[in-house]
């Protein structure tokens, strides 16, 4: 592939770059359906002005395996991709697919936390390899990156600070049932006057004879029915209700004189007549990760130095705290246009590359294409 791209239409015009733009889980059915309705204006220029035709998917139809095999151009038993679960060859217990911590890793250093998932060369080791220059924000399956002259920023795969696929916690004076869908992710508070005192979860501290976890204080004033204010590592926020708050910073002290960093939003549902407060996983700071999740390694600092924090998760949207009620649908699809808007930044951070890929949810696009 040359820095000189043509692409093929009705003009014969020629451009020297090219914008890749991945849909998870778009039907093509459907799509073709709202194209000739006219509800889809911008993928029916695009189809007009390019081409337009159906593909198969891979097998098994499932995400992980369609993007590794779009990247690499092989089926599963070259990319070693199968399914969002895998399975431990000691006692065959299944095993999360999509991430690969480092069994190795005893002293646990940064760079070695976590092993790459997808096997073989993608088409943009090909093209970095061969001086094209090219940028890919968000394709799944590359955590943890391959390091090389690509601009690669991982997508679906990347963890939260913990090492998790992402687990919001949920502050609340209501009485949750043990039986009840999430109640592993409440946080049970009490109030002492006007005032709650809880904690934030971190990492896991590992110690002689037992592991603990990294706990950061947090103290909330609710003398206002309105709204609550925040107190974390002497950072004072002032939250009103049904507002979202700026990302907030959060290091945890891992021992050792070591520590990491987080990020966390938080959502105020309610203070009366109970308190309900959502908090989204503690996401890697983009400013100080925790781990190597782009290509090179610097480029994620790159990234938030032109916008600041962002939703750094793999799997970014909560659709669990959704459905186990802890949000509403205004305010997931709230977060949902945060995060397309960030990705909209993130193309334009990256826009002198010749290659740009971009992987987005189909959820989060949908109002943007029928604009």
């Amino acid at each position: 592939m040359s820095t000189e791209t043509s692409v093929s239409n009705a003009n014969k015009t020629e451009y020297k770059k090219v914008i890749l733009l991945g849909m998870d889980g778009l039907d093509p059915k459907i799509l073709s359906s709202l194209m000739e309705k006219g509800e889809l204006p911008n993928f029916s220029k695009l189809s007009e002005t390019g081409s337009y035709s159906t593909l198969a998917t891979s097998n098994p139809a499932q995400s992980p395996v369609a993007w590794a095999s779009i990247a690499t151009g092989n089926n599963p038993g070259y990319h070693g991709i199968f399914d969002f679960l895998g399975r431990r060859i000691a006692d065959y217990m299944p095993v999360l697919g999509i991430t690969k911590p480092n069994p190795k890793n005893i002293f646990a250093k940064r760079e070695a936390m976590f092993l790459p998932v997808m096997q073989g060369d993608a088409f943009w080791d090909h093209t970095s390899g061969n001086a094209v220059p090219s940028t890919v924000l968000k394709w799944p399956m590359t955590f943890q990156p391959k390091q090389n002259d690509a601009k690669l920023y991982a997508g679906l795969g990347v963890p939260d600070i913990k090492g998790g696929l992402g687990k919001y916690a949920f502050y609340t004076t209501r009485d949750i049932q043990k039986n009840e869908e999430g109640h592993d992710k409440v946080i049970k508070v009490k109030r002492d006057g006007n005032n709650i005192t809880s904690h934030i979860s971190g990492p896991n501290i590992t110690k002689v004879m037992s592991r603990e976890e990294a706990k950061v204080d947090l103290t909330i004033d609710v003398s206002d029915r309105a709204r609550i204010k925040m107190t974390i590592e002497g950072k004072k926020l002032i939250l009103s209700c049904g507002e979202w708050s700026e990302w907030i910073e959060i290091r945890f002290k891992l021992g050792m004189m070591k520590t990491v960093s987080g990020i966390v939003k938080f959502f105020l549902n309610a203070v009366e007549p109970e308190f309900e407060l959502y908090m989204t996983a503690v996401q890697i700071n983009p400013k100080d990760p925790a781990f190597i999740i782009t290509s090179p390694d610097s480029y994620i600092k790159e990234l938030s130095n032109d916008l600041g924090l962002f939703y750094t998760l793999g799997m970014s949207e909560d659709t669990k705290a959704l459905e186990e009620g802890r949000i509403d649908d205004d305010t997931f699809i709230s977060m949902c246009n945060e995060i397309v808007d960030e990705q909209e930044h993130s193309i334009c951070s990256g826009q002198q590359e010749t290659l740009s890929i971009l992987f987005m949810k189909r959820a989060t696009l949908i109002n943007m294409v029928m604009s």
